[in-house]
């Protein structure tokens, strides 16, 4: 699927941006060129985000603030 029609970047791409470490959109933008023009492509590559850092938490066990801590 295209998430940018102005710089024709795809899905694929950017998750394979997010896999080699890109973590906000300035560096999906730097990566894959992604929107630079008419930002419409913006809040598809945030969600994409958010679903990679929810599946690494998810992965590493670590969740929100206090999660994993012994009691005092």
């Amino acid at each position: 699927m295209i998430v940018c029609v102005c710089h024709n970047v795809s899905e694929r791409k950017l998750r394979k941006c997010i896999h080699d470490g890109a973590s906000c959109v300035r560096d999906l933008r730097e990566a894959s060129g992604l929107g630079g023009t008419c930002g419409k492509c913006v809040p598809e590559a945030r969600a994409m985000l958010r679903e990679a850092e929810a599946a690494s938490t998810a992965a590493t066990g670590f969740g929100g603030l206090g999660m994993g801590l012994a009691a005092a």
